[in-house]
Parts: structure tokens; sequence; C-alpha cells
């Protein structure tokens, strides 16, 4: 590249490190990808082509790391700190594609630690379902907008902001489905 602030790997480096490397060794270096991608993405002052350089990167690092990743360790709640703000990242510049893949396995692995009703889950379930509505994929944003708010209802009770949130969400995607008479009753 043509400036020294961002470098790249070669891929036979890459796979000579995933064939080569032992498992705790991958976990650890994977780690500090995951840590280097979440800083470089988390800049307000990237211009737009170096955010587009920077998302083969991103996603060659998620992989890895999804991979060589057990989740049930003390660590686990930092790392998926760090793909939240990552796929933040990609949902901001429109990549929604590798934005929901990477929060959907961020929702799954919340839910699996955390379990089913917790806080952090229900947003976790409400911000895949924002992907899938950017997607253009209202039904299935529907769907979990819908199991989100009955959650959050139960969980936080019907006043709570994040409950509101959730109407709020559920109404938007209503709205973008031309169900205006729902989407209203529920603003």
């Amino acid at each position: 590249m043509d400036n020294q602030e961002s470098y790249a790997m070669h891929k036979l480096v890459y796979i000579w490190g995933q064939d080569r490397l032992e498992i705790d060794r991958q976990r650890y270096l994977s780690s500090l990808a995951l840590e280097l991608i979440a800083d470089a993405t988390a800049q307000d002052q990237i211009d737009p082509g170096h955010q587009l350089r920077l998302v083969p990167y991103v996603m060659a690092g998620f992989n890895t790391f999804s991979l060589v990743h057990d989740w049930l360790d003390e660590f686990a709640m930092v790392r998926l700190t760090m793909i939240d703000r990552i796929e933040g990242f990609l949902f901001r510049i429109g990549r929604w594609s590798e934005a929901y893949k990477m929060r959907a396995f961020h929702f799954r692995n919340t839910e699996k630690i955390l379990g089913k009703e917790h806080p952090s889950t229900l947003t976790s379930m409400n911000n895949l379902a924002l992907v899938l509505s950017s997607q253009g994929n209202y039904e299935e944003a529907e769907r979990i907008h819908r199991q989100a708010l009955a959650l959050r209802e139960k969980v936080l009770g019907k006043e709570h902001p994040n409950t509101l949130t959730s109407m709020n969400n559920l109404a938007g995607v209503l709205s973008s489905q031309g169900n205006y008479k729902e989407a209203e009753r529920i603003h």
C-alpha cells in the first residue's frame, strides 16, 4: 500500500499459519488480530476507500477467529464485544451480508453464554433483526423483532427504554412491509 498506516498479510503466510501453528497459538494470534481489527474499524476518520479495503481483512480475521475459539472461557464476552464493534463498522458502511454473518455469530454465542433472556442477548437479537431489515428480509426481521419485543416485555417490563426501542424497530419493519395500520398502532 502507498502509506505505512496499514499492512497486508500474504495469503501463503496466512495459510501457513492455519496449517502449521498449534491451536492455542492460533487462538492467541487470532484474538490479537481481532483486537487490531476492532481498533482499526473504530476510527471515525477512515476514508471510504480505506473502509472498503479493510473488509476482506475483517472477514478473513473473523473467519479464522470463529473457527479456532471455544466460547466458554473467561474472555468470551470481551471477544464478543470486539465482534460487536466490528459488526457495527460493517453495518455503517452498508456491508450487510458480512454484518449479518457476524451478527448471527454474535447472537448465537451470546445466547449460549448468557442465556435466552439476558438483556445483552436481547440486544444482540434486536441488532440481528436490524441487519435483516437492512438486507430487505422483512419477514424474518419482523419475526425476530416480535420475539425480542415479547422477551423484553417479559424480562424488562413494558415501559423499559429497550422494550420501547423494540416496539419502534418492529413498527419500522411493519412500515417497510406496507403494514401501516399495525405500524401506527405500535408506534
